[in-house]
């Protein structure tokens, strides 16, 4: 989740914190809740934001590529492994893999150095895909992940829409540039003297699901009209 915190001493202070789901488990919230007591918002008083529903979207995003890739039977994932949040996504992910049939490689990487050799190492493993995570290194080193993909001929499957105009072959999640308005919207609201508790965290309403045709038909995967039909963007 990207959250909207304002602090109430005489400058008001606004960060960013990730990720979260506001509609998530029980489990989920109060662990959120603990790491806002101890950056002094007891109970999560004072703070409002914009859900991006990352680790939600986990299983359907598994499901589109299954979808565009059916013979697929084994799937590299890439995660940042300082990014603890992460093991949501992770193991929506592997709970999906075991439902659609397809067994799932995770790469813990300490940082993007790392991310050819995940790449060279998914190659030799026969994985037939490789997804990203929404995680700032995965969307920070799009360019890079984009042409290790096609230097080891392994399609990838990413949250990000600007990956998949980079080259990946498939990309589904929230409408970002909407969330970053709203919580625009949201911060505007804080500078103008409303208290961050009084408003409510607000969840995503618009996915974009973006085929990169190109790159589709660069690694040979011919694109389901049913698929297609769907997509709110398609790259040429």
């Amino acid at each position: 989740m990207n959250v909207t915190e304002a602090q109430t001493t005489t400058i008001n202070q606004v960060g960013i914190l990730s990720p979260w789901d506001a509609d998530g488990e029980k489990d989920v919230w109060d662990a959120f809740k603990d790491g806002l007591t101890e950056l002094g918002y007891p109970e999560g008083k004072g703070v409002t934001g914009v859900a991006t529903m990352s680790w939600k979207l986990s299983r359907p995003r598994l499901a589109l590529l299954n979808e565009l890739m059916p013979s697929a039977r084994k799937v590299a994932l890439i995660r940042h492994s300082a990014n603890v949040a992460l093991d949501l996504q992770v193991g929506e992910t592997r709970t999906a893999s075991s439902q659609l049939g397809i067994d799932l490689v995770v790469f813990e990487l300490g940082g993007a150095q790392e991310l050819e050799g995940a790449f060279s190492a998914a190659k030799q493993q026969g994985a037939s895909a490789m997804m990203a995570l929404s995680d700032p290194m995965a969307a920070n080193n799009s360019d890079t992940i984009v042409s290790l993909s096609f230097k080891y001929r392994i399609p990838v499957v990413s949250p990000y829409m600007h990956m998949a105009k980079a080259g990946a072959v498939l990309a589904y999640g929230p409408n970002r540039a909407l969330l970053y308005r709203r919580a625009a919207s949201l911060v505007a609201r804080v500078l103008k003297g409303a208290n961050p508790g009084d408003l409510p965290i607000e969840q995503p309403n618009q996915f974009d699901l973006v085929i990169n045709i190109k790159s589709a038909q660069s690694f040979g995967l011919p694109v389901p009209e049913a698929l297609l039909s769907r997509a709110t963007h398609v790259v040429r």
